[in-house]
């Protein structure tokens, strides 16, 4: 029960930040200290990683496993 309240919050908080910026937020801003912008419209992938400064609100990891932070 707690999960789908949470659930439920985060789906208000998403909607209260469209309804006041009239967008919705990004899902992340990327580390700017490579020279990329910090809403990631430079990158080629919505997945690439940008550097330690890197903040996603709603993080996922769909590489293949082991996944790492790091650039190879």
């Amino acid at each position: 029960m707690q999960c789908a309240n949470n659930l439920r919050q985060i789906g208000l908080a998403v909607h209260n930040y469209e309804g006041a910026l009239g967008v919705f937020p990004k899902y992340r801003r990327c580390d700017t200290s490579g020279g990329v912008d910090a809403d990631c419209f430079a990158l080629a992938s919505a997945t690439t990683w940008t550097g330690p400064g890197e903040v996603w609100w709603a993080p996922y990891d769909n590489r293949p496993a082991p996944s790492t932070t790091t650039i190879a």
